[in-house]
């Protein structure tokens, strides 16, 4: 699958403007016949339900569209505790295309994000550590504990070097450079990105746990916010 054939599409929020176009997909013959509940939805059944939908947090509901703002689909992920459920419907004018696929290759817009951020981190590195050396100084001098300058020295590098995150931010990128390659292979399999974005997943763990950076700890929030995207998408090839 080239990537390029698809650069034309995106995922948009959906909102209440939405409401007709949704409404006109779920009464959709070929949808109607394999929905869990047969009968067509009312107008103002539906207005209700897409309000609920719209206020919770526990529901995502985004619009396949293209840069000539043309819909082609919607997909909608309803969190229950730890998982999602997936429901997704394309356009009966557009179905058989590969539309399922293209939701992957949004989700390595997501993937080259959390690159974005990961480097961001980068500016934020010698302010934090002198940041704990300076934190590390006036805790000694609070609790009046003499100490030799040398030996100060030594427990500073020391809780520095425990606190290094040049090894993570490799790994991630390696992480990162994979997932993208297997998803440009055209026998990339579901399952193998679900492995790939676990390890991504440990790795900006990691960070957060190391950050001890207000600003760090922003960015890897961040990350975690596009990396669920991410794993949200996958669930449609697993």
């Amino acid at each position: 699958m080239k990537l390029k054939r698809y650069a034309m599409y995106k995922l948009r929020q959906a909102n209440i403007d939405d409401a007709r176009l949704l409404f006109d997909w779920t009464n959709d013959d070929d949808v109607r016949a394999t929905a869990v509940v047969k009968k067509m939805i009312e107008w103002d059944e539906h207005i209700k339900w897409l309000t609920q939908k719209l206020q919770t947090d526990k529901s995502h509901i985004y619009i396949l569209t293209d840069d000539k703002d043309e819909n082609f689909g919607v997909v909608r992920f309803d969190k229950y505790n730890d998982s999602f459920v997936i429901s997704y419907s394309i356009d009966k004018l557009h179905r058989k295309k590969g539309m399922g696929l293209l939701i992957l290759q949004l989700g390595i817009e997501k993937i080259k994000n959390i690159g974005t951020l990961s480097k961001e981190i980068e500016k934020y590195e010698s302010e934090r550590i002198e940041k704990i050396k300076i934190r590390m100084q006036e805790s000694f001098r609070k609790m009046e504990i003499a100490c030799d300058e040398n030996r100060l020295g030594q427990e500073i590098i020391y809780y520095i070097e425990r606190l290094d995150i040049n090894e993570e931010k490799a790994r991630l990128e390696n992480h990162l450079d994979y997932f993208s390659e297997t998803m440009t292979n055209e026998k990339s399999q579901g399952r193998k990105l679900g492995f790939i974005v676990q390890e991504i997943g440990r790795e900006i763990n990691t960070l957060g746990s190391k950050s001890n950076h207000a600003d760090m700890q922003k960015i890897v929030v961040r990350m975690k916010d596009e990396l669920e995207q991410v794993k949200e998408q996958i669930l449609n090839v697993l």
